[in-house]
């Protein structure tokens, strides 16, 4: 909350009942470990071919200003590019869908010695689609859901697989639309970091691969010019070995 008040213009001196507080993000958080003020920081991402990437990065240092009341001084920030080195060196979507595949080939194996039913995983088959952002979800384009469907898959990307499990959170999202001093419209959303496993029919062709980098780089559901329904296809972390080094089930 910041307290500002209203100068005449005329008399350079307070406006009479203009006395305002409008709510602002401080400039700088108390590092409660360093007891020392450092300055705000907020990280964002961006969806876009690779051929762009070096566009983005050239116009990103002229974003100087965000947000209302920036002739009173508010709203300065300082835009740097940011990539995350295991984000650069990422394998292509069908190379990391192989990977999971082995993966659950191998522990449908390990299953089946300990006397569970056999499990036959055709290649390059099981893949994940992990919710980045909140996601708006509408099940024959009105009626909202938690679950990403067989059938939405065919529909964004003509893939044909079975979701074999869905690990899902739901929330109400809603907002203030600033142009029209309106509230938006209240959505119910899969939360961030929801999980849905697929199982393909079939090997995955080059063309669902394209299909699958096509539906990572422009995401799913409602609303996504406001940054919701970023998603990941098979994403690392999933073959991460625990802390120890020991072999475990899958997470």
């Amino acid at each position: 909350m910041l307290t500002r008040v209203a100068i005449n213009r005329q008399r350079s001196t307070a406006e009479d009942q203009r006395l305002y507080s409008p709510i602002v993000l401080t400039e700088a958080t108390y590092n409660s470990k360093t007891k020392q003020a450092v300055p705000s920081c907020f990280l964002g991402s961006i969806s876009l071919d690779t051929a762009d990437m070096s566009v983005i990065r050239d116009l990103l240092p002229h974003i100087r200003y965000l947000g209302g009341r920036q002739s009173t001084g508010l709203g300065a920030v300082e835009v740097e590019p940011y990539l995350d080195a295991h984000a650069a060196t990422e394998a292509p979507v069908l190379e990391r869908v192989e990977q999971m595949t082995n993966r659950f080939q191998q522990q449908s194996t390990l299953y089946q010695e300990w006397g569970g039913n056999a499990w036959a995983i055709p290649t390059r088959s099981i893949f994940t689609i992990n919710l980045l952002s909140d996601t708006i979800l509408l099940e024959q384009g009105w009626l909202p859901t938690q679950e990403l469907s067989a059938g939405m898959l065919e529909e964004l990307t003509g893939i044909k697989a079975t979701l074999r499990r869905a690990f899902t959170r739901t929330l109400t999202i809603g907002g203030w639309a600033t142009l029209w001093q309106q509230p938006k419209e209240t959505n119910l959303a899969v939360g961030m970091g929801s999980l849905y496993v697929f199982e393909a029919a079939q090997p995955l062709t080059e063309a669902d691969g394209i299909q699958l980098e096509n539906l990572q780089l422009s995401g799913i559901g409602m609303r996504r010019q406001e940054g919701f329904g970023q998603v990941r296809i098979c994403d690392a972390f999933h073959l991460q070995e625990p802390s120890g080094g020991k072999e475990e089930g899958l997470k």
